[in-house]
């Protein structure tokens, strides 16, 4: 596969929207229990590694900042030598988490956009 499985784009109000380039089969099989032959839900730092934003500006962020389970995503981290999270550029969250399965709605519509914190 040649296409990264996803694409980050700052819209105009600041919010993230990532948008899905491979079908939805082709993105499942990334994130395959090879041994049960079951789908298993990946971690956003999974999904930007795999898309080759990781390493490059992007983090996953989810259980570094406050006190939620909601899915982070930051850009340009600053950390200290322990590795404690100084200062980020940007950050975006997905606050409806507990009601909406972001990775679903990426599935199913293409497209999810989280919030800029």
């Amino acid at each position: 596969m040649n296409k990264n499985p996803i694409t980050l784009t700052i819209l105009d109000n600041g919010n993230l929207e990532i948008k899905r380039n491979i079908s939805r089969k082709d993105f499942k099989e990334l994130y395959l229990d090879k041994k049960r032959k079951d789908y298993i839900r990946p971690e956003w730092g999974n999904i930007l590694d795999e898309s080759r934003y990781l390493g490059n500006g992007w983090e996953d962020l989810k259980g570094h900042l406050g006190l939620t389970d909601s899915p982070i995503i930051g850009h340009d981290v600053i950390r200290d030598d322990d590795e404690h999270i100084i200062e980020a550029d940007k950050v975006w969250w997905f606050p409806e988490y507990m009601i909406i399965d972001e990775l679903e709605e990426l599935l199913k519509n293409k497209k999810v956009v989280f919030r800029m914190a």
